[in-house]
């Protein structure tokens, strides 16, 4: 599971404004969860498809997870002294990571446009 909680969130708030805030940051982190949702899922491996359509994400003000509730999801991520962990890329099977991992990497990848989005909104409506 993958959470992220934005820090600083009540100061930015009180400066700009709550009406300025709220709404394009809420706007913002259900994209970047979205977004990692939709990562997560390209790069899991399936076999029953179980593992992939366990994949959920949850999302508030100013916090946002991605996560499933497959117990073996920890061993496809990390790998075992058996396996290693692995992830699909490009359509092939790929060693040595898993998909969490993958999707954030793909995700930090996209983070700055995402960013950016959410700043232009709060100046838009600062700016009001």
């Amino acid at each position: 599971m993958l959470s992220f909680k934005i820090i600083g969130l009540a100061a930015l708030t009180k400066k700009l404004g709550s009406d300025t805030v709220k709404k394009p940051l809420g706007e913002g982190i259900k994209k970047i969860v979205f977004t990692l949702e939709g990562e997560v899922k390209k790069a899991t491996v399936i076999d029953t498809n179980r593992l992939r359509s366990s994949i959920f994400s949850k999302y508030g003000a100013s916090e946002g997870m991605v996560g499933t509730n497959v117990q073996y999801a920890p061993f496809v991520e990390y790998g075992t002294r058996h396996m290693e962990a692995r992830h699909m890329e490009g359509g092939r099977k790929e060693l040595g990571q898993g998909m969490f991992g993958f999707g954030l990497e793909q995700l930090q990848k996209k983070m700055s446009g995402l960013l950016k989005a959410i700043g232009v909104q709060i100046e838009n409506r600062w700016g009001r």
